[in-house]
């Protein structure tokens, strides 16, 4: 056994700095944050104040029950702080808008309030508690960055940018019809009330915006007043004597004040591919009400490098030193963005069946993730995420003794502990995805060739087609389909909207229409499943090394799994099956002791079971997420390579798509988004 890469005597030296959460003064009744030394609301009536200054001056309830069917309604704060302006409008939008109708509330936040202080905060307001239960039910503190929630049924979104406002607004893609300015008071928290703020204001407003402030400065009314807004002084709330509210002028318009609701009527959607970047994608489409035909060439869904019975939410993270600080390398960042999101997503999963066989694994509710620090490159990476900042309920450093505890069984290394993360059923995930009524899948059928119609003509889509022939609003995809019992076309099918996500054979698709190939590699992986003994079946966290190997489930450990670029035969092989056994070794004696029946026994061993699958990845181990066009195409989605971090990637890929697609503030930066567009690898394309 190797020399341990730390000992409980070096913890000392991984001390994690705190990260940026409000400083909370509870000596009154009501909190006080000590950073501003300012008030997060009225003494008076907070509830009271909200309604009275963000509610009433934006002409909400009267804007939101004149709202048209499928409308979509956008809100952009500064300053989330104990969520009271959020959990007000979302009650008050439930109560007057249209069924079919969506609020997407987008707040700035610098010093997040931690779950306990945020909880002590909205119970002062028993008239919200059902909203409060629901936002807390979700709610960890936040790494930096872009954060997406869905609450009421898929109908309240909301999108927290944790951060520096003046670096966070720059990258936010949305158009707001209405702003709440409820930063702290200019005089305690001038930073947050910088030009930037007010310029940013006019490139993310609609025509006819509004807004509505409790201050009423005269630098904030200057700086309205000089980005294009209309500045009205109004009576304040209780003992403030005067506030601000106004709106952005529709130049286009004989009347200024005239404002458009924003309307997104459901439209069709073709998706290639059934895995989790599919069904994900298909999930997001569905959500508001369009109609999303899934086709997939296997025999179910997750047939292919999503079908393993269990998976790992696996966040392996890197950093750099940049500005003197240790940051997150950018493919990190994304990582733990999309973990803290599939988490909460899969706190929303109904749990399966806790019986069954290994291939029919149930799934799980996140359980950690430990890392061990086995060897000395692993230790410096260890300290490098510590020194980065992260909150602990993120990630945290254990001992070999703390490690043993989380897991139930002995450990020997120290390592980094995700709480946040752990394993599922990827089958059963995509499965419960494509049960909703809007969702029809086509199993057992092969997209085989792609083209636009338009006015009864189909045509391939190629750099020469005729401009009159793909119109947007006229022309649709057709996917022209094989089934797996026929040679010939099966059938065709008309769709507004295309995506693949069908990995490798993506390319397939793209040579056809003469469109140029993606760099996506083969990987062929394996894993193993083994029997759980009375040693290891105390196993209550996934451990992670070289290898892997989660909890028992239904009676059988799963572990793995190989990397291999060359082989393309899919058949499960006694050599990985002991590769991925002997790599157990390093993780726990309890594991190493349970597979040890089958070591040297491969594929014979009646009880081990294992699958081979292909990942899909590209030389900079990022996914291909966007919308591709040319001038006079239609636009194609992708959401491909997402390699070996599906469970992570996938979710938020698939909702990036669709914020994409509808126009709905989105939930990746601009950077982020770039960093993942196919327009990476294809310079002579356009991004929409």
């Amino acid at each position: 056994m190797p020399t341990p890469a730390a000992t409980p005597a070096d913890l000392a030296q991984h001390a994690q700095p705190a990260p940026d959460i409000a400083a909370i003064d509870w000596s009154q009744t009501q909190p006080h944050n000590q950073q501003f030394n300012d008030i997060y609301f009225s003494t008076v009536d907070g509830l009271a104040e909200t309604n009275y200054v963000f509610i009433q001056h934006n002409q909400l309830l009267a804007r939101w029950h004149r709202l048209p069917s499928h409308s979509h309604f956008t809100i952009i704060e500064n300053g989330f702080g104990t969520g009271l302006n959020f959990l007000c409008a979302w009650q008050a939008f439930l109560a007057q808008a249209p069924a079919d109708s969506h609020l997407h509330f987008v707040s700035t936040e610098r010093y997040p309030l931690t779950r306990t202080d945020l909880q002590q905060a909205l119970q002062l307001w028993p008239s919200l508690s059902l909203e409060s239960a629901a936002l807390l039910s979700q709610y960890q503190l936040p790494s930096r960055g872009f954060h997406r929630y869905h609450f009421a049924q898929d109908r309240i979104h909301l999108t927290l940018l944790v951060g520096d406002m003046n670096q966070l607004l720059p990258q936010l893609q949305a158009q707001a019809d209405c702003w709440f300015l409820d930063g702290f008071a200019p005089a305690k928290n001038p930073d947050m009330w910088s030009p930037t703020l007010f310029q940013e204001m006019r490139r993310l407003s609609k025509p006819g915006a509004t807004f509505a402030t409790f201050t009423s400065a005269g630098e904030v009314k200057r700086g309205l007043q000089a980005a294009g807004f209309d500045v009205q002084k109004v009576p304040g709330y209780g003992r403030k004597r005067d506030m601000l509210c106004g709106y952005l002028p529709d130049q286009t318009s004989s009347d200024a004040r005239t404002w458009r609701a924003t309307c997104r009527p459901p439209q069709s959607v073709a998706i290639v591919g059934a895995g989790l970047a599919g069904c994900h994608a298909a999930a997001a489409l569905a959500r508001y009400g369009w109609s999303v035909s899934l086709f997939e060439q296997g025999q179910a869904v997750a047939s292919a490098a999503s079908g393993n019975p269990v998976g790992v939410l696996y966040a392996r993270l890197s950093t750099q030193l940049k500005e003197q600080q240790l940051q997150l390398r950018a493919l990190s960042k994304f990582i733990l963005q999309g973990l803290e999101y599939s988490s909460r997503l899969l706190l929303g999963l109904a749990p399966a069946n806790t019986t069954g066989t290994a291939a029919t694994a149930p799934t799980s509710t996140p359980a950690g993730v430990l890392q061990l620090a086995f060897n000395d490159a692993e230790l410096s990476r260890a300290q490098g995420i510590l020194g980065a900042g992260l909150p602990t309920n993120l990630v945290q450093w254990v001992s070999a003794a703390q490690a043993s505890e989380l897991a139930g069984i002995e450990v020997r290394y120290p390592g980094l502990f995700y709480p946040q993360a752990g394993w599922t059923s990827p089958p059963y995930w995509c499965r419960a995805l494509t049960q909703h009524t809007q969702i029809q899948t086509h199993l057992t059928t092969t997209a085989v060739e792609l083209c636009v119609s338009a006015a009864g003509v189909a045509a391939g889509v190629t750099a020469g087609l005729a401009p009159s022939l793909i119109i947007n609003g006229q022309s649709q995809w057709e996917v022209r389909c094989k089934l797996a019992e026929t040679n010939g076309f099966g059938y065709r099918s008309r769709h507004d909207h295309l995506i693949l996500a069908n990995a490798h054979e993506a390319n397939l698709l793209l040579g056809k229409q003469g469109l140029p190939v993606l760099p996506m590699q083969y990987l062929r992986g394996q894993i193993t499943q083994f029997p759980a003994l009375p040693a290891s079946q105390p196993l209550r966290t996934v451990l992670c090394a070289e290898g892997y190997c989660a909890p028992a489930s239904a009676g059988w450990h799963t572990c793995g799994a190989t990397f291999d670029k060359s082989e393309r035969d899919l058949s499960v092989r006694s050599a990985d099956h002991l590769q991925n056994l002997m790599a157990l070794a390093q993780l726990s004696p309890a594991l190493s002791q349970s597979a040890a029946p089958y070591l040297g026994a491969g594929t014979s061993a009646p009880a081990l079971q294992g699958r081979a699958a292909f990942r899909c990845a590209t030389p900079d181990f990022k996914p291909i997420v966007g919308w591709l066009a040319q001038p006079n195409e239609l636009p194609l989605g992708l959401t491909l390579a997402h390699g070996a971090r599906g469970l992570i990637t996938a979710p938020l890929s698939g909702e990036s798509l669709v914020d994409s697609l509808l126009g709905l503030p989105h939930c990746l930066s601009q950077t982020m988004q770039e960093s993942i567009d196919p327009m990476r690898f294809m310079q002579s394309k356009r991004r929409i």
